[in-house]
């Protein structure tokens, strides 16, 4: 499933804010910036539909967007190939397709 190991990071740290709050925020931070990069590279792959799983929480969603525009701006700049600018942030190693 795509995104999934970005929702359950998000989510863990969601309910980790109770114990450690600077920690919890830090680590929300990483998932959202993951759901961020899930969209630049759905934007390459010609996804334009944010993943099911980050539907759901406001903050991914918006995060997976701003993904999105950043691709497009990368585009738009004259960047013809921004999947070569983005290779490193395709996050393969989760086993997406």
């Amino acid at each position: 499933m795509r995104s999934l190991p970005t929702r359950i990071r998000f989510f863990l740290a969601k309910s980790g804010l109770f114990c450690h709050v600077r920690a919890a925020r830090h680590a929300m931070l990483i998932a959202t910036m993951h759901a961020e990069a899930d969209g630049m590279v759905d934007a390459v792959r010609g996804r334009h539909t944010p993943p099911f799983l980050l539907r759901g929480e406001p903050a991914l969603r918006q995060a997976w967007r701003n993904g999105q525009h950043v691709a497009q701006c990368l585009r738009d700049c004259g960047h013809d190939n921004a999947s070569t600018l983005l290779f490193p942030l395709q996050g393969d190693s989760h086993g997406r397709t």
